[in-house]
């Protein structure tokens, strides 16, 4: 469908996790809409990133229902463990939860539900009768098996564990549903059926190993927004860091990178907190930085979320992860698994840092993994995925 087509709304929908990658996987799909002749508006669970990040743009940005914080929060195991602790707990909770997001599909008049880590709007366009799709990495978008699998694939708990977390969050979701006037799921699986998932993924970067039987869409970050770098006049390789400003081991990565002496471009996201301090050979930058500027240099990129990574990767920069929780853990995990780069240990110190970073910048087999990891996928290109996704949920209003 073009513009020459009826002109369709969208709502595009964002309800857990953090970080600007959420956004950037949706200003693009809203981008393409528009130009197509549709209308696009943004719920975001972060009005003050998708603000930051919306730029010029004119999309209708809206709140997303705010997710309560539990007083019991269960250890997660699976999906289901991340959604019950979003405020998913209680039949009512769950009943309040998705009737925000009802309110939000009904007001915006959406004809078609781009879910971006939103569980919340995937149940309300089933309740409304709109059709949906879900959008995202691997992480918000899970394998669809019964029950959902372990996230910890490196140390999966008893497959009875599994069934009581689906059975649990199932337990508050389908009294909610019936009382919203909607039909109870089955199963998890079938709230994200598989021709409904557009996996904004490389297979290799995917939260979940051995999927299988999927397509990828390929991952959609920002390349040429931002501003330039600034290189500190200082010896060695060039990295570039992304980190948060929260992240429990920034004194450990900052101690780290000052310990190499290697001219760095930092960006920290929330800002710099007072009881850190920046190394001479370091660079911190006001805002985001064009990768386009960057990456092709084939810097050590030292950075924490699937964008970034992807981004690196694809360029064949080494990266050392620096996962600050559990998504961040299961996408390092990948990454050590295959080889493909270094990851820090949120508990390690300022020594261990310079001594990973040393050793990318000096033991060759993980710019050649890199190297090989851009060579597979030679030519591929953000606006690509973006255009496999918009054809995939245009083809859902027929």
């Amino acid at each position: 469908m073009s513009a020459a087509g009826p002109r369709r709304r969208i709502l595009i929908a964002w309800e857990l996790g953090g970080g600007y990658g959420h956004v950037h996987r949706m200003l693009p799909l809203a981008d393409r809409l528009v130009a197509d002749g549709h209308e696009a508006s943004l719920a975001v669970q972060s009005v003050e990133t998708g603000r930051a990040l919306l730029g010029d743009r004119r999309h209708p940005l809206l709140a997303a229902p705010a997710a309560r914080t539990i007083a019991r929060p269960v250890r997660i195991e699976s999906w289901a463990d991340i959604v019950f602790n979003a405020g998913y707990d209680t039949a009512e909770s769950a009943a309040g939860m998705v009737g925000g997001w009802l309110g939000v599909v009904q007001d915006s008049a959406a004809d078609l539900v781009v879910a971006e880590f939103s569980p919340g709007a995937l149940l309300a366009a089933r309740i409304a009768g709109v059709p949906a799709v879900s959008v995202g990495s691997g992480w918000g978008t899970p394998p669809a098996a019964t029950p959902l699998p372990a996230i910890r694939f490196w140390q999966p708990p008893a497959p009875e564990t599994l069934a009581a977390s689906e059975a649990r969050l199932l337990d508050a979701l389908n009294p909610a549903l019936r009382a919203l006037g909607g039909a109870p799921l089955p199963n998890l699986a079938a709230l994200v059926p598989p021709e409904d998932n557009c996996l904004c993924s490389f297979p290799e970067l995917d939260h979940y190993p051995d999927r299988g039987g999927v397509g990828y869409c390929g991952p959609v970050y920002a390349e040429a927004e931002g501003g330039a770098p600034r290189w500190p006049a200082a010896s060695g390789p060039r990295c570039l860091a992304y980190l948060s400003g929260a992240h429990p081991a920034l004194p450990a990565l900052l101690g780290g990178i000052g310990g190499t002496g290697f001219p760095t471009a930092l960006h920290l996201r929330g800002g710099l907190p007072s009881h850190a301090t920046i190394p001479p050979n370091v660079w911190l930058a006001p805002g985001p930085l064009r990768l386009d500027l960057i990456l092709p240099e084939r810097p050590i990129v030292v950075c924490q979320g699937l964008n970034l990574m992807s981004a690196a990767l694809a360029a064949g920069c080494p990266v050392l992860a620096a996962p600050e929780h559990l998504e961040q853990t299961a996408l390092a995990n990948r990454l050590l698994l295959q080889r493909l780069g270094l990851a820090l240990d949120p508990k390690q110190g300022a020594g261990d840092a310079a001594a990973l970073l040393g050793r990318l910048a000096e033991e060759p087999q993980f710019r050649q993994a890199a190297a090989g990891f851009a060579t597979h996928y030679a030519g591929y290109a953000p606006a690509m995925a973006v255009d496999a996704v918009v054809e995939d949920c245009l083809d859902r209003l027929g």
